[in-house]
């Protein structure tokens, strides 16, 4: 809680479904816009697995239901520079 933002971690829920946001605060009561909880994205396979240590490859995530993230990442972790690499 700071000035200007409320934060809460949503719970795990067993079906995706729609629920309305109701913000209660004194005798002031708020509700907005539903908040929607999709289905956890699934990953079978990234390709390619290797790649010239010059860079330049395009690195490919095929799975289901990828889109339902907020801000989807693909990070890289290399240990023996100990950088990561993040689109």
């Amino acid at each position: 809680v700071s000035d200007s933002i409320l934060e809460c971690y949503t719970p795990a829920q067993t079906t995706s479904d729609e629920f309305p946001v109701k913000l209660k605060i004194d005798l002031a009561n708020r509700e907005t816009s539903s908040f929607s909880y999709r289905e956890d994205p699934v990953v079978y396979e990234i390709h390619p697995t290797k790649s010239f240590i010059s860079g330049g490859s395009t690195i490919t995530g095929i799975g289901k239901t990828l889109n339902s993230v907020s801000l989807p990442k693909l990070v890289i972790d290399v240990h023996e520079v100990g950088v990561n690499y993040t689109v």
